[in-house]
């Protein structure tokens, strides 16, 4: 009974040092995050694709970066509207890192119109290790097309955000 009861303390103190420990180390996280209308072409004569993009550097702990949801893009909201043709809207991550070596991130696959959220956590796992300028690449590929297959609209933008590490500057640009 002492046996085990010795054992399970000895347990309990090395996993609480490891936590201790993972919480006391800092790492920083690039949080982008942004959303999509797609509207359609006939009714919107202007732009069937609207985008908005925000990033922030953030440092956190390498336990609260263990937790976080990363290393993926995921939709966290979508209001889809009905729509006529069939839409086939695809996002696309890439990180260059200051090596220049380019990691794909993932692709997010949306096909329907409307409004949609997006979130993409980068860290030292993803390849946001070291200092120097990180370049996140995000394509937008829209294409719309008739249920019969009739191309409406087929377009590519692309949105450039520059994260220098350590100073924590952020720039967004479109392409």
């Amino acid at each position: 009974m002492k046996k085990v009861a010795v054992a399970l303390i000895v347990l309990i103190l090395v996993f609480g040092s490891g936590l201790l420990y993972l919480k006391g180390q800092k790492v920083t996280v690039a949080i982008v995050s942004g959303s999509t209308m797609v509207s359609s072409p006939v009714a919107v004569k202007v732009e069937a694709l609207s985008i908005q993009v925000d990033a922030s550097l953030k440092n956190v702990s390498r336990l609260d970066y263990l937790l976080m949801r990363k290393g993926k893009p995921r939709v966290t909201s979508s209001e889809p509207t009905e729509m006529v043709n069939v839409v086939d809207l695809k996002i696309e991550f890439k990180l260059k890192t200051p090596t220049g070596t380019e990691l794909s991130l993932g692709i997010l696959e949306i096909g329907k119109g409307g409004r949609h959220d997006f979130e993409l956590i980068v860290g030292p796992n993803e390849g946001l290790k070291g200092s120097g300028n990180f370049t996140l690449i995000i394509e937008f590929h829209l294409k719309v097309t008739t249920p019969a297959g009739i191309t409406v609209v087929e377009l590519t933008r692309t949105i450039t955000v520059t994260f220098t590490i350590p100073s924590g500057e952020v720039h967004i640009s479109s392409i």
